[in-house]
């Protein structure tokens, strides 16, 4: 379906002004199918009140000539991340059909984070008849218009391509722990290399580290700056620790560093260290 492209940049390009119009308009792109059904094109836009309770507009098949829209009706749990929504009625077609015989798309509890740009929503969906009765079935993949890099795959219904960028784009970032060097932070080992990026969060204040580390006791120092400055060892063992210690409190104490640890996972730590006092970390 790589044809759709060049109608696409047209859709993107018209749906912005739309955008602008209103700053409260979540809107995403893709396809849904069904068994023996082939990937059809679809454009979901909606907007929130502040109980969580949604009304839009879906555009099946939205870039033909053929495209139905249709009034949505849902709701969005903030504190699940989830979204549930369907179909109600059309608001436009060009079907000679009766309004009994459409097949009015039903979702539910679709996992996604409304403020996250680059994302893969997947679910299953249900096409039900006004009266209630199933007509079809399948699965239904979404990406936030500004991703819209992502749906070559999703429109040929790649699934090794697909599964691939879901891993790649749906990892929860962590948050950030504060740490005072009262405990050693303990990390399980799920690889042999160890990244460990030091910057400073903060204003940078001349704050300056030393690390060294259990294998070969060499001693590096860093002025943190606000890039990211990295360290990284590998083909460590189990209960590899590394110490980073304090050279001074910088202009505005204590020391702080803020520090990513990237060892098959990645987790985030902002340390807090007087003058000549160390952080320990151990890989276990």
């Amino acid at each position: 379906m790589r044809e759709y492209f060049f109608f696409f940049c047209f859709s993107i390009l018209s749906f912005q002004v739309y955008l602008a119009q209103d700053k409260q308009v979540h809107a995403f792109v893709g396809a849904l199918s069904g068994q023996n059904i082939p990937a059809i094109p679809l454009k979901v836009s909606f907007s929130l009140n502040d109980r969580g309770e949604l009304k839009g507009e879906s555009n099946m098949n939205f870039l033909n000539q053929e495209s139905t829209v249709s009034r949505i009706l849902g709701e969005y749990d903030s504190r699940k991340n989830l979204l549930s929504f369907h179909e109600t009625k059309n608001i436009s077609t060009i079907s000679k059909a009766d309004p009994e015989d459409f097949c009015y798309i039903h979702v539910e509890n679709l996992k996604m984070k409304l403020d996250k740009e680059k994302q893969l929503i997947r679910g299953a969906f249900v096409g039900k008849y006004p009266n209630g009765e199933e007509c079809a079935s399948g699965q239904l993949y979404l990406v936030p218009i500004a991703a819209h890099e992502m749906l070559d795959s999703v429109f040929r219904m790649d699934e090794k391509s697909i599964s691939k960028m879901e891993k790649s784009v749906n990892v929860e970032e962590p948050e950030f722990e504060t740490v005072f060097g009262l405990e050693d932070i303990q990390i399980p080992l799920d690889s042999k290399t160890v990244k460990l990026s030091f910057y400073d969060g903060y204003k940078v204040d001349s704050d300056i580290i030393q690390i060294s580390n259990s294998r070969d006791k060499s001693l590096r120092e860093i002025k943190l700056t606000k890039e990211k400055q990295t360290v990284i060892y590998e083909n460590i063992d189990r209960f590899f620790s590394v110490e980073v210690c304090a050279k001074n409190a910088g202009d505005t104490p204590p020391n702080t560093s803020h520090l990513i640890v990237e060892t098959g996972s990645k987790r985030k730590y902002v340390i807090h260290l007087d003058k000549n006092k160390c952080q320990t970390i151990t890989f276990k």
